[in-house]
């Protein structure tokens, strides 16, 4: 049992490679959704059974970065659903921020890893079935674009803000205003 939410985090970068394989949408999704369960299930069973670890919580974080990339690449790259330059542009914005959340983690922290703070867990569940969305209507509504890039911009800033403020790196930490 102490080892299955790593396992759950290894399963998910190993099915998320498996996506770039699959041309099926029905068979895409059903790994995509099982990403997504592995994703939700990892930390609810190291918090449920307090077997969290170190190791555990960079897994995650791996986890969460192959399975997002590999999507973003299959998305922007790979499929037939339109995407236009304003989601490219929302897009590229979010992941500017992420990227200078990993290189303020790596100089001050010494490690690499995203914080699993409420606001990024919203804009994971945002983008995760924005994307199922997307490929059930074969493109991107626009008002979900923008609910989605305002959730995802929001909590890569207040990571930022987090990052610069702390002495210590706390992976769990709930949000800028929580402890």
């Amino acid at each position: 049992m102490r080892a299955l939410p790593n396992v759950l985090s290894s399963l998910r970068i190993v099915l998320s490679f498996l996506l770039l394989a699959i041309s099926s949408p029905e068979a895409f999704s059903v790994l995509y959704v099982l990403c997504g369960i592995s994703d939700i299930a990892d930390g609810y069973i190291a918090r449920k059974f307090e077997i969290e670890t170190n190791l555990g919580a960079k897994l995650d974080s791996l986890g969460d970065f192959v399975f997002w990339a590999v999507v973003l690449v299959i998305f922007f790259f790979l499929s037939d659903i339109y995407v236009s330059n304003t989601v490219i542009f929302f897009v590229a914005v979010v992941a500017l921020v992420r990227l200078f959340n990993f290189i303020i983690t790596k100089a001050k922290f010494r490690q690499w890893g995203m914080l699993h703070t409420l606001g990024n867990k919203a804009a994971g569940f945002a983008l995760y079935v924005a994307i199922l969305l997307s490929i059930a209507f074969a493109h991107i509504p626009s008002p979900l674009v923008v609910g989605v890039f305002s959730v995802a911009l929001a909590s890569a800033a207040e990571e930022t803000g987090i990052l610069l403020t702390s002495s210590v790196y706390k992976v769990n930490q709930k949000s800028i205003f929580l402890p």
